[in-house]
């Protein structure tokens, strides 16, 4: 997204989340994402996602027992899963 310049769920690949996360081999029951862009910290990323219904019930489902968070310069993504050993395949 950052050398795009794009803010979107789905990648510059076509995929979603869940696509990009079983092409890493992870499998999952459940995996969403947040993301954003021209926050310039923590703080305030998470002020902003807390702020948004959709956002913050990603954050604090009691489903999720794994997440990743990534940034590249002030583009933020936040995955929430949790895991499911077995089938991983893509299509």
């Amino acid at each position: 997204m950052a050398t795009m310049g794009t803010l979107s769920h789905v990648g510059s690949s076509g995929y979603t989340v869940g696509t990009r996360v079983k092409i890493q081999g992870y499998c999952y029951h459940l995996v969403t994402e947040n993301i954003a862009s021209g926050w310039k910290t923590v703080a305030l990323v998470v002020r902003g996602w807390m702020s948004s219904p959709g956002h913050r019930a990603n954050i604090l489902s009691p489903q999720v027992t794994e997440y990743g968070v990534g940034r590249a310069g002030d583009y933020w993504v936040m995955i929430y899963a949790d895991p499911r050993p077995g089938d991983c395949s893509l299509f």
